[in-house]
């Protein structure tokens, strides 16, 4: 009996091995066409974290541009924390402090020191959980789920920091206007006070000619705060939203893209939704195109499912209007709904996934 169980048991991890051979074999071959078709060679670079000291943009830097941003003083930012001379050196990166200065740095202007991919300031693991999933109940659209798990978070982390109370009134607000609890107008107000919990509105105005550092976290609220104009007022959005347009010319001319690629990819993909809903589709496309070649390039594929999506709205809203004269020469919509369906799967994105083979179902 013993050895009859092992013999099943043989049989069942070859059986198992199989599939994972056959789902390797399909993403790779997935990942192989798109590099084809976006030109991008499948030599891949490490991910690199924001606040890394990495060529240009280091955490020096990053402080540097953000406590101008914020109006402070040298004197103001190291008070209580490290010497002036230190805090000179850190931004000339000519020095690395220790670990807890720079964290402290970090939260005097607001900025997360953590290096995990979170946007709250806790150590508690069940908030880290439930923070995941919040932010995947909003991607299936569970926003009444998320308003039950947000009370229980709101006690187990610190609600006196600005960077755990930006993540609730920016979470929560969303959760509210979706579900048709608050209207426009206070999702509106929602929004521009988690702005304000580490940004002051004015900086929303911020001069062109000056250089800024934001967080994703206060991008995405800005963003947010755009598309409640886009239908009514395209200047009004595009007003709110340029303030971190102006950083992709910086990111572009040193080739740092892939050093900054969670804000990169994030801002890039709003910009374009922004230029889509403004019907510049020609516009949008090439920004979606851009983005999808480094996002390729990195390896970071959390947005090319959602992206790739984008990019094929773009070519039939295209395609419509120049219908005598396609935009994609043998342009195969079938193939590519396919391969963002193997996208979305590989990167567990359980609504995108239901939603695409929705798409084919009802085309196809």
């Amino acid at each position: 009996m013993p050895n009859e169980e092992f013999k099943f048991s043989n049989r069942r991890i070859k059986k198992i091995v199989d599939i994972d051979l056959i789902e390797v074999k399909k993403y790779r071959e997935c990942f192989t066409k798109l590099n084809q078709r976006f030109d991008r060679s499948e030599q891949r670079i490490p991910d690199i974290w924001l606040y890394e000291r990495q060529d240009i943009f280091c955490i020096g830097e990053v402080i540097h541009v953000r406590r101008k941003m914020l109006g402070m003083t040298m004197e103001e930012l190291c008070q209580s924390i490290c010497s002036k001379d230190t805090l000179q050196r850190l931004e000339h990166r000519k020095k690395s402090p220790q670990q807890a200065i720079v964290w402290e740095l970090c939260r005097k202007l607001h900025l997360s020191p953590e290096s995990e991919r979170t946007e709250l300031l806790t150590t508690s693991p069940r908030a880290r959980k439930l923070e995941k999933e919040i932010r995947y109940g909003a991607n299936e659209g569970k926003f009444e789920e998320n308003l039950v798990l947000l009370e229980e978070l709101k006690t187990l982390i610190d609600m006196l920091e600005p960077i755990n109370q930006q993540w609730i009134l920016r979470t929560e607000g969303m959760a509210k206007y979706k579900t048709q609890k608050i209207s426009a107008k206070e999702y509106e107000n929602w929004l521009e006070q988690a702005i304000k919990c580490t940004l002051s509105l004015l900086t929303l105005n911020f001069p062109e000619n000056r250089e800024c550092y934001l967080t994703n976290a206060e991008m995405v609220c800005i963003y947010h705060l755009s598309l409640l104009y886009v239908e009514e007022d395209f200047q009004k959005a595009y007003k709110k939203i340029k303030l971190w347009l102006r950083m992709e010319q910086k990111f572009e001319e040193t080739e740092n893209e892939k050093n900054h690629i969670r804000s990169y990819e994030l801002y890039m993909h709003y910009w374009s939704e922004i230029l889509y809903k403004m019907g510049k589709y020609e516009l949008s496309k090439q920004y979606i195109e851009k983005t999808i070649s480094v996002c390729l390039q990195t390896g970071r594929i959390n947005l090319l499912d959602t992206l790739l999506y984008d990019w094929m709205r773009n070519i039939i809203k295209l395609q419509k209007i120049n219908s005598a004269e396609l935009t994609e020469k043998d342009y195969d919509l079938k193939k590519d709904l396919q391969y963002d369906l193997i996208i979305s799967q590989f990167c567990k994105n359980t609504m995108q996934e239901k939603f695409l083979k929705n798409v084919l179902k009802d085309i196809f």
